[in-house]
């Protein structure tokens, strides 16, 4: 899909000149086009993927007013909406044909939820002269499209990793492991990161079933979810992020901001004060209604 853009200073070719082809995902030695939707995804599967270009040169440059010998790159950036983490996929130069094969290889471990890949035509380098309503600046967009494939639900916004418990000197019986940073004013992107034990075969099955899950896959899913989002909680409320909330409550990118959002959300008509009462005076009850707050939330989100 190619992007709507603002009226830019400078001249742009029109979609005719170029030919992009749709991204191609490589997987088990085939060839198929990349879906809206990959339901068989998951954290393990790193993305191969393939597209082709082609930039009637000398039809971008009439439109443009271009030279026919300017340097022209095309890049390929990635975001994805689980994490908000992003990157350079890849880039080529556009030689004397206009043929450009772009290939890339995204990590599973950065990906989840929505992954965007936006593809830019820029200019190479700074031209030798600058003239008026003619691109001239290296990095000026003279093409740019989209196309976005869903990995999981934007619910599941925690980056995960499938690693050996074992070897990482954690419990092997454990079936998971949130790590949060200790600094509440850390940026909310990368703040966390949730661990699965490689040797869980179940867990990692319903992981990956997760969009259709069996009842039992189901029932093991939501307890992963109530316990994340119940430690989550239990960090917010701890007398060391208490003390230095005026530092981090306004940001909000930090990880304590979108923490103290989401305690509001699970306890309204509470302070964060009231809820920390809460738990120390009455842990029972306190217990209880997370539990009832977070089935909530579970049943709005099917």
């Amino acid at each position: 899909m190619r992007r709507a853009k603002d009226v830019l200073p400078y001249l742009v070719p029109t979609e005719e000149a170029i030919t992009a082809g749709t991204w191609v995902l490589l997987r088990d030695g085939e060839k198929a086009p990349l879906p809206d939707h990959l339901p068989f995804w998951d954290y393990q599967m790193d993305l191969a993927l393939e597209r082709q270009v082609s930039v009637d040169l000398d039809l971008m440059c009439d439109q443009s007013g271009l030279s026919r010998d300017v340097g022209l790159l095309i890049v390929v950036e990635w975001f994805t909406s689980s994490g908000q983490w992003s990157g350079l996929a890849c880039r080529a130069p556009v030689g004397g044909d206009g043929d450009v094969v772009l290939s890339t290889k995204l990590k599973g471990e950065n990906l989840g939820g929505r992954l965007t890949l936006t593809t830019r035509l820029i200019l190479a380098e700074d031209a030798d002269q600058r003239l008026p309503f003619i691109a001239s600046r290296a990095g000026e967009i003279l093409y740019e499209d989209w196309q976005q494939v869903q990995l999981q639900s934007d619910s599941g916004r925690l980056p995960i990793s499938v690693i050996d418990f074992a070897a990482g000197e954690l419990d092997p019986k454990a079936r998971w492991w949130l790590d949060v940073h200790s600094d509440p004013a850390a940026p909310y992107a990368g703040g966390m990161r949730l661990y699965l034990n490689s040797n869980d075969t179940e867990l990692i099955q319903a992981a990956v079933r997760a969009g259709s899950p069996t009842p039992t896959q189901k029932r093991l899913l939501e307890w992963l979810h109530m316990d994340v989002a119940r430690q989550l909680v239990e960090r917010t409320l701890q007398q060391d992020w208490a003390t230095t909330r005026s530092e981090y409550e306004d940001d909000p990118d930090s990880l304590g901001s979108a923490l103290l959002s989401q305690v509001g959300l699970l306890f309204p008509g509470l302070t964060l004060d009231e809820v920390r009462s809460l738990k120390d005076h009455d842990p029972g009850r306190f217990a209880a209604r997370l539990q009832a707050a977070l089935l909530r939330t579970m049943q709005l989100e099917k």
